[in-house]
């Protein structure tokens, strides 16, 4: 009788924790490289527990003097908090721009979006001139600019984008200073919305399910590996995925929310452009949606589909405002 009754105990605690809503899982944080100069200490600025990065007021002259990053709080895509302002970096020079007045003067994303990316103007004495974020919300993969850190006076050397890329947003920044910002990068951290377990009710006699019929269906995570992909005009690229998790559900079942990393390579392994990683999310749809990035910070974006037989990848992708069809089939393409 006593073990009856620790059973049914151990039952009813086992369903009270499977209908607990799933936390957002999150890979470990990484900073970008950094743009600018070798010059000044080296610091790192981060966001509270649950905030994002979204804008930062700047001041300066020819050249940025300080920079203070400016946070938000968001739960479920939705900015739920007034800004966080973090510490100033840097050393005040008079006039100053970007506190108070105008706020176009204050880079900073849009409404409900924060920092994937930033731009970075460099100076003729490796100094940070400008910048402007690359935004989006945290669970969707739309894009837009902040407005710039506009000076009025000095010039730009170079220019360089660097960013988080894939399900990754920015939590902070990276800062080189003196009496001036000597270069700048952000702190990253890739956010995964885990699918809530739903808990079924049956009443009645239980009924027994459907034979399936048909191929078998190849889980998601059968995706990794070797892929050999190749565009509609013949360019040919190696492809390397690396799913993060199994997809599986406490029942067994292919309907988790799993992240993607991996590499793309040219031919062969021969150096080239298209060298760089990705990172991104495989949803049970089997619609796999990620973002690569080069190490010139050149990034474009895919969305392709898993076939059910898992032996091919199907899909567009989309670069510096240009699209192009991908194909891809298991294996790798050895050097022309």
């Amino acid at each position: 009788m006593r073990i009856d009754h620790f059973v049914i105990r151990l039952c009813l605690l086992a369903a009270f924790f499977l209908a607990l809503p799933i936390a957002p899982a999150a890979a470990q944080i990484g900073n970008t490289d950094v743009v600018g100069g070798a010059g000044g200490a080296s610091d790192q600025d981060q966001c509270p527990d649950g905030a994002l990065l979204t804008g930062m007021h700047f001041s300066g002259n020819k050249d940025i003097n300080t920079v203070t990053p400016i946070c938000t709080t968001y739960v479920n895509g939705q900015a739920v908090s007034a800004p966080i302002v973090l510490r100033k970096w840097g050393t005040d020079y008079e006039p100053t721009f970007g506190f108070g007045g105008d706020p176009a003067k204050t880079p900073a994303c849009a409404p409900n979006t924060a920092v994937e990316g930033i731009t970075v103007e460099v100076s003729n004495v490796n100094l940070v001139h400008s910048f402007r974020f690359r935004c989006r919300n945290p669970l969707l993969h739309i894009y837009n600019d902040s407005p710039g850190a506009s000076l009025g006076r000095g010039a730009k050397k170079y220019e360089k984008y660097v960013g988080c890329g894939g399900g990754a947003i920015a939590i902070g920044i990276v800062v080189h200073h003196g009496a001036l910002i000597d270069a700048l990068g952000l702190i990253c951290k890739t956010w995964i919305v885990a699918t809530p377990v739903k808990i079924y009710k049956t009443t009645g006699k239980r009924k027994t399910p459907p034979t399936p019929s048909g191929p078998p269906v190849a889980l998601r995570v059968t995706v990794g590996g070797a892929w050999k992909m190749q565009t509609d005009a013949g360019a040919r690229t190696n492809l390397t995925l690396s799913p993060q998790g199994q997809g599986l559900s406490p029942f067994g079942q292919d309907s988790e929310l799993m992240g993607m990393a991996g590499q793309i390579a040219s031919p062969g392994g021969l150096a080239s452009s298209t060298t760089g990683g990705l990172q991104g999310t495989f949803p049970p749809g089997r619609l796999l949606t990620f973002t690569y990035f080069r190490p010139d910070g050149t990034t474009g974006t895919c969305q392709l589909v898993y076939s059910t037989d898992g032996q091919s990848l199907k899909g567009t992708c989309a670069e510096k405002g240009t699209s192009f069809n991908w194909d891809g089939m298991r294996g790798s393409w050895s050097a022309p």
